[in-house]
Formats: C-alpha cells, sequence, structure tokens
C-alpha cells in the first residue's frame, strides 16, 4: 500500500519508531517512519516490526518494555476511538512478533508533535510512536 492510499485508509496509522530505539535496535534509518495496516500485509512494515520485537524480546533491550504513543489531535477528537483500534493493532504485531502483552505500554498525547522527516503530508493525528518504556524509578 503506498502512503498515498494508506492516507485514506481508515486503518492505517503512521509508525514513527524512536531514535534511540532504531539506534540500539540496529534499525535502518529508512525505517524511523513508516505506514502500518493490520488489514494489509506489508513486507518492509512486518520486518520492522518483527526487528523491534526481536530486540526487546531477546535482543539488546531484553527485560526492557515499549511504549505506543497513540497521537490524537484535539481537532480529531471524533476520531480517537479509530487511533486507539489502529494502535491496537500494532500492538498485536509486536505481540505476534515476541513481545509479551506486560511489556508493552499504551499512551496517548493530544495536541500537535513534531512529525518526523519522512512523513510528510502524513496527518499528525494519524500516528503512533514506538519508544522505549522509561524505568520507572523506586
Amino acid at each position: 500500500m503506498s502512503s498515498n492510499a494508506a492516507l485514506h485508509s481508515p486503518t492505517a496509522t503512521g509508525v514513527q519508531i524512536d531514535p534511540t530505539l532504531a539506534t540500539v535496535c540496529e534499525l535502518s534509518t529508512d525505517d524511523d517512519f513508516f505506514v502500518y495496516d493490520a488489514d494489509t500485509d506489508d513486507v518492509r512494515a512486518a520486518r520492522v516490526l518483527e526487528a523491534v520485537a526481536q530486540c526487546i524480546k531477546d535482543g539488546p533491550l531484553a527485560g526492557r518494555h515499549l511504549e505506543l504513543v497513540t497521537h490524537a489531535g484535539e481537532s480529531a477528537a471524533d476520531g480517537k476511538p479509530q487511533a486507539y483500534n489502529r494502535t491496537e493493532g500494532l500492538r498485536g504485531a509486536l505481540m505476534r512478533g515476541g513481545v509479551a502483552e506486560g511489556d508493552i505500554v499504551m499512551a496517548a498525547e493530544d495536541g500537535d508533535a513534531d512529525m518526523p522527516q519522512g512523513a510528510v503530508g502524513w496527518p499528525n493525528e494519524r500516528r503512533v510512536d514506538i519508544r522505549i518504556a522509561p524505568r520507572r524509578t523506586r
């Protein structure tokens, strides 16, 4: 699915990989931003999510948690349920890759955030960031 077609798909979301996560997991800089649609087979998206899952499951970030941050702009208040459905699809893909359910934390951010360089023309409220969850202090 091309990014242009994905803009009109209600199930597609833009996925930004946090730069620290991308570096530690040795992802290509081409994979910092991609389109994910749970309803469409996409080799690139599957490859990136599998690499992230392996990195968390038994790679350099073993024992750490992932944070999926759903962006839901104030102007898209009616779209929030759909935004969370897209995030759940992404969460499911990571779990199929081997990430334990308890190792994925869900979060949300309202308002406008800076868009990644590869996301030109992508609606900000249709984005999910994958980050390394911060360690909790005791």
